[in-house]
């Protein structure tokens, strides 16, 4: 009995270190990998959905509050941003289901990252949060979330790195309403040739039927995890039938910082407490942050005049 309990205990410990070494050499070679059963649990997965929504709910409240459209307007709070028509990033509550179910999954890839480095550089969180994409959000330009200094650093220094760990909280098919990938774009040498050749050819990356080929968008169970390359180009697929959250964390390996992406310093709570309680100078201050709050439409059309 000893010994087939150790002869399993071995081999067990032998799969867990090849699926590690295997996650690695795709997070290395892809830029992306996908772990389907990550080990989260479901209650708090559950739990991490209840919170983000209604969290949601309550910040769109007091967006309103400010005579704000929640979805025609581009507004972006220390609590929460509209990153693009229907699509939220909010920042999540110290103690909560969401800063739990994040902090697990940190947990659960430091062991891969870890295996990209010769010399082992302990992962840390830098930042979670939650994006929510509601019915009506469209399909995102390809992107990378790594600014110029990050990518000029990266290049120099093999262990400045920054990973995004993404927790879908709804289940994800292939090709449906997730993230979709361009597998290797973020090795710096051949990154920008790629990219200026899909340009050349079609005028972007969307138009691009040589490109748009390569593209892969990974199913996904809710309380699985997607880890990726912080340089790696990327986009947020339409949502149409549905509300999806993703709860987040950004890791970082050598001290790698960006701030590219931070939320601003600007309270939702705090412009909302400010508004006045009269109803004229209430309505006032309501034109003057309209006013002062571009709408999606109008930046849509400043972006197709460039």
């Amino acid at each position: 009995a000893f010994g087939s309990m150790l002869v399993y205990t071995i081999a067990f410990a032998l799969s867990l270190v090849f699926d590690i070494d295997a996650h690695a050499r795709r997070l290395r070679t892809h830029g992306f990998t996908v772990l389907p059963d990550a080990g989260l649990d479901g209650a708090l997965v559950a739990s991490a959905m209840s919170e983000c929504t209604q969290s949601l709910a309550e910040d769109l409240a007091m967006v309103s509050k400010l005579g704000l459209d929640p979805v025609e307007h581009a507004y972006s709070f220390s609590e929460v941003c509209h990153r693009d028509r229907c699509r939220w990033d909010m920042r999540v509550k110290d103690a909560g289901s969401v800063a739990s179910l994040t902090a697990a999954a940190v947990s659960t890839v430091k062991p891969i990252i870890n295996r990209l480095h010769t010399i082992p550089l302990p992962p840390h969180s830098i930042q979670s949060g939650v994006i929510i994409s509601r019915n009506g959000s469209d399909e995102q330009s390809f992107h990378m979330d790594a600014s110029p200094g990050h990518r000029r650093l990266a290049s120099l220094i093999p262990g400045h790195r920054l990973f995004n760990v993404f927790i879908p909280l709804v289940d994800i098919e292939e090709d449906g309403d997730g993230t979709q990938f361009w597998p290797g774009s973020h090795r710096a040498r051949g990154q920008y040739h790629r990219f200026r050749q899909a340009l050349r050819r079609s005028g972007s990356i969307e138009d691009d039927m040589e490109a748009m080929a390569e593209m892969r968008a990974p199913a996904c169970p809710a309380g699985g995890i997607v880890l990726f390359d912080y340089r790696l180009f990327h986009r947020g697929l339409a949502n149409a039938a549905r509300e999806r959250p993703v709860a987040y964390a950004v890791c970082s390996t050598g001290f790698a910082w960006d701030g590219m992406h931070n939320f601003p310093a600007l309270s939702l709570h705090d412009a909302c407490a400010s508004m006045p309680v009269e109803q004229e100078a209430l309505l006032q201050t309501q034109q003057l942050v309209q006013d002062s709050t571009p709408l999606w439409e109008d930046l849509w059309c400043r972006r197709s005049e460039l």
